[in-house]
């Protein structure tokens, strides 16, 4: 399950691209590519913006895969039922508030793996319950990030220490600009998976 961020300018997708570099493109397209190679291992679903309500996106998803009997279908499609597979939850930049969404509905036992990629903690209770959320489940959690795009410090570097080693800096590179440095941690993020 993928929540991407807030919709960025085509120029920052593709440079080259100059006879559309004001189109502005939402998440639901933007993130397609960085999963591409993960097609054939994951039933992927990604949100279209950072607006969806996570916890009825998720719902849906589930209720869509047991429809089709994968995984058998429930005796209720009342709730979601956990699968036997793993499931994984991939947060970036803006879609933080999805999957605040989501973790508020569903426990985080759902998930084997959650994937926090550069996610925006201006809000203080944003920060808190993502601080919170790596220190409970810091054996599955990823944190994937630049030094600004939390846009908050304290808590960047709180989840940082927390998860040691699962905890990945991603570098500006030269000639970068923008937000390119912001989107290329999902390069780094879906090599984790």
């Amino acid at each position: 399950m993928v929540f991407g961020g807030i919709d960025v300018p085509e120029a920052i997708l593709d440079p080259l691209d100059v006879a559309h570099a004001k189109k502005m493109v939402q998440s639901g397209d933007y993130m397609w590519p960085y999963l591409r190679n993960l097609r054939s291992r994951f039933h992927i679903f990604v949100g279209q913006n950072p607006s969806v309500d996570g916890a009825a996106a998720y719902r849906t998803a589930v209720r869509a895969l047991q429809w089709k009997g994968f995984p058998p279908p429930a005796s209720s499609l009342e709730e979601p039922q956990p699968f036997s597979g793993d499931q994984v939850l991939y947060l970036f930049s803006g879609g933080y508030r999805p999957g605040i969404q989501l973790l508020k509905k569903y426990t985080t036992k759902l998930f084997s793996t959650i994937l926090l990629v550069d996610i925006w903690m201006k809000d203080g209770g944003v920060a808190k319950y993502y601080t919170d959320l790596a220190g409970a489940n810091a054996s599955k959690t990823w944190y994937v990030h630049t030094t600004g795009g939390a846009v908050n410090g304290d808590a960047r570097d709180a989840i940082g220490r927390r998860l040691g080693s699962r905890s990945i800096l991603v570098k500006w590179r030269n000639g970068e600009v923008g937000l390119q440095t912001h989107m290329r941690t999902n390069e780094e993020a879906v090599k984790l998976l």
